[in-house]
């Protein structure tokens, strides 16, 4: 039978050979007993008297879900995991254990999941949580050599994770953990809550291993988030990862290598598409704060790769969530940046990216400014004209045989797809400046024509074929490629806003036509998602529509799906975009119905794209379910 230690023993006490562990923080707090200060089983809520122990109950929290399921259930659920806690410690009993010379070293770590998960006549029903997570990541290890051991000895628990082994794990754990059922999540997520506490833990050896894993709980929780059935696992998950995290920042500043960085910068890319945008971007800081530390004159390849994933991580936050960059971007943005005389074919994508991604945070800073918002505009015009000479010299930086060469790459998914992002973030970048320029010159396009001249000069292009390009990323390939759809809007919509602005800003523009059709083919795009049954987009493909059709009408063309359009529109429309700083602030806006601006104006915004702003709920019905506030930490 299985020995239950109660969480009010003091651990101190003769004979007690507990180790102390705070209580999770959850969301609400009730009695409950925890049955194992490892496993962290619980009993019945209901109960006055813990019905498996008989003993008096005391405070501690868990999920609102555990609640709401009532007595019985709980009970059942708590009979059924007990039954296979004993199946789980019977099998463990017949496993090997390891060697004493091993167990001494610190080569062989005490835990039971490797001993299982390299056993092939064991059955996986039953066993350790999540065994085919540990399957796969032996299957991802690198042996090493052990500095106390033979020259022909490795060390079996240690993981080497170099970026071919995250990009392996990251893009090959989604469909591992496809098919894994909820109990075995929940008894993964508790032992990753073990390892933080665990004193034998070799933190130093088995700091990637650990971030893997905690990868695999994000990632898990990521698939099932948005299932209501899971909940209370999404709970659990969000709870191991919170504390895991915990446990890393002394080591990144201490350490003498990028990789436990690179580690916590995947943990904060997988914590993104959660619904806690601040976990990411506590992460992401930590990330770059520890590449700051460690700056050496030249950056190997995985460094440059970890800062600029934590950079661009930063931006998408800040500019979806409304979170301010860390301190250690904007300190980095001051000291790095492109140069004419560093322009080297050798030069690695991930240093452009690097830099793009630094001049995209000033950019961005700018949108959010004080000089901005005051009567301050040539200051902040004499800023823009600086950044803009910083886009055209990190142009001049990058081979023009490698920014071709990324528009060939391969089809896959959009966050595998470097080149293509770093396209996008150009062009992004671009439709920045221009709306920058806007909100300092209340009026024509011509200022930001002229402050774009050094890009124009450079490849021969107006601006506008530029956002043209940025919308001709989405258009040239199928939604189909992109499997997080959603995570592609804002630029979708900052491609069609854009252009749209120009079209209405200069109605005799020969493009007008060719620009309006470009943005009737994104909206295509969004609609042709949307009958997939992928993503519930019926809102937003009539806002997209609505678009179009306002750019048709603006550029004197015929569209049999146009809405009628009073006279006063056009004035309205841009009276409205002068308002808006950035486009991704239009679907910002939406969601958050202007918290930290004023009401008026999201309803000039509502009536340009034909919809009710809400200020009851908060958010447009635009606004399909995947990118409500909720979604993004605002709610």
């Amino acid at each position: 039978m299985i020995q239950f230690a109660h969480a009010w023993e003091d651990p101190h006490e003769p004979g007690c050979n507990l180790i102390p562990v705070p209580m999770p923080k959850m969301q609400r707090a009730t009695k409950a007993c925890f049955l194992c200060r490892t496993k962290k089983r619980r009993c019945d809520a209901k109960l006055p008297i813990c019905s498996a122990c008989d003993q008096k109950r005391i405070s501690c929290t868990y999920p609102p879900a555990l609640k709401r399921r009532g007595a019985g259930k709980a009970k059942k659920r708590l009979e059924a995991l007990e039954e296979k806690l004993q199946k789980m410690e019977a099998r463990l009993n017949e496993a090997p254990a390891p060697s004493e010379s091993a167990t001494r070293t610190g080569s062989v770590r005490l835990e039971a999941h490797q001993t299982i998960g390299t056993t092939p006549e064991t059955d996986s029903e039953g066993l350790l949580p999540f065994k085919a997570i540990y399957d796969h990541i032996n299957s991802l290890k690198s042996s090493v050599r052990h500095p106390n051991s033979a020259a022909d000895a490795v060390s079996p628990g240690t993981l080497e994770l170099d970026p071919t082994t995250l990009a392996l794990a990251a893009r090959s754990l989604p469909e591992t953990l496809g098919e894994m059922p909820v109990l075995d999540f929940e008894d993964f997520a508790r032992k990753v809550d073990a390892d933080c506490l665990n004193p034998e833990l070799d933190i130093l050896a088995d700091t990637p291993l650990f971030a893997i894993r905690c990868c695999a709980v994000a990632v898990t929780a990521l698939g099932k988030i948005a299932n209501c059935s899971f909940q209370e696992m999404a709970s659990w998950a969000w709870s191991s990862f919170n504390g895991a995290y915990k446990a890393l920042p002394q080591l990144l500043l201490t350490s003498t290598d990028f990789r436990p960085a690179q580690a916590m910068t995947v943990m904060a890319y997988f914590a993104s598409f959660s619904a806690d945008p601040r976990l990411a971007s506590t992460l992401s800081a930590i990330a770059i704060r520890s590449c700051e530390v460690k700056r050496l004159s030249v950056l190997p390849d995985y460094a440059r790769e970890t800062l600029w994933a934590a950079l661009i991580l930063e931006t998408e936050l800040s500019l979806n969530c409304d979170l301010p960059s860390s301190q250690s971007a904007e300190d980095l943005m001051l000291h790095e940046h492109p140069s004419a005389t560093d322009a080297k074919p050798e030069v690695s994508v991930f240093q452009h990216r690097i830099d793009l991604s630094l001049i995209l945070h000033a950019i961005r800073a700018y949108l959010y400014s004080p000089d901005a918002l005051q009567e301050c505009p040539a200051d902040t015009l004499e800023s823009v004209e600086f950044l803009a000479s910083k886009l055209r010299l990190w142009r001049i930086a990058m081979p023009d045989e490698l920014w071709d060469e990324l528009s060939r790459e391969p089809s896959g998914e959009f966050q595998d797809m470097p080149g293509m992002m770093l396209k996008l973030t150009f062009h992004h970048a671009l439709c920045m400046v221009l709306w920058v320029t806007r909100r300092t010159h209340h009026g024509g396009v011509k200022a930001a024509h002229n402050i774009a001249e050094e890009s124009q000069r450079l490849q021969g292009l107006e601006l506008r074929t530029h956002v043209r390009d940025l919308a001709g990323l989405f258009i040239d390939r199928p939604p189909t490629q992109f499997p997080y759809f959603w995570r592609t809007l804002p630029f979708r919509l900052s491609a069609a806003l854009t252009l749209l602005m120009l079209v209405i800003e200069e109605p005799d523009h020969p493009s007008n036509a060719t620009d309006a059709r470009v943005i009737r083919t994104l909206s295509t795009q969004v609609a042709a998602q949307n009958r997939a049954g992928d993503y519930d987009l019926f809102n937003l493909v009539q806002a997209f529509q609505r678009i179009a059709a306002i750019a048709h009408n603006a550029a004197g063309t015929a569209d049999p799906r146009e809405s009628g359009l009073d006279s006063d529109e056009a004035q309205t429309i841009r009276d409205a975009f002068r308002s808006v700083t950035h486009p991704v602030f239009v679907a910002q806006d939406l969601l958050t119905n202007l918290r930290t601006r004023d009401a008026e104006k999201s309803q000039i915004i509502g009536h340009v794209l034909g919809v009710t702003i809400s200020a009851k709920d908060g958010y447009s019905s635009l606004v399909p379910d995947c990118v409500k506030p909720q979604t993004f930490g605002l709610a």
